[in-house]
């Protein structure tokens, strides 16, 4: 079979680091690899203490991430469609932001605006939480 960017491409998450912490209020920057053939990515993000009920799934999760579940209930998460040329995305953290764990993925989107492969493995970054020896689903309340 000839090898090609196909079905099996997906982004490699570089950093922040996997289960990193950021403080509210300051800045970081989402980076990954590049992915051949790819006219766009597509970072989402998930609420907090959630995770992606779809891992390595080739649609966003409309009920923990980016978009609108059936029901019209809006996913808890936040989704950003980039050019191909960028793989950095700046944020800033709000202040206010939610303590908790979130994570992130990459996808690949090509020039049909079809999906080159599936998101990559996600990321988890800790916001105003000191990193974790494991994952946690956050049983630590909402205050401080």
């Amino acid at each position: 079979a000839p090898s090609s960017a196909g079905p099996t491409s997906k982004p490699t998450l570089l950093s922040p680091a996997n289960n990193s912490s950021v403080a509210p209020g300051s800045s970081t920057a989402f980076t990954w690899s590049a992915v051949p053939g790819a006219d766009f990515y597509f970072l989402e993000a998930s609420g907090p203490n959630l995770s992606f009920r779809n891992p390595n799934g080739t649609f966003p999760d409309v009920r923990n991430g980016f978009g609108t579940f059936h029901s019209g209930t809006v996913g808890q998460g936040v989704g950003f469609l980039l050019p191909s040329a960028q793989t950095s995305f700046p944020v800033n953290i709000a202040a206010s932001a939610p303590v908790g764990a979130y994570q992130w993925r990459v996808m690949a989107i090509g020039s049909d605006s079809n999906h080159l492969g599936t998101f990559s493995d996600a990321f988890t970054i800790n916001i105003g939480t000191p990193q974790s020896s494991g994952p946690t689903a956050g049983g630590e309340g909402g205050n401080r």
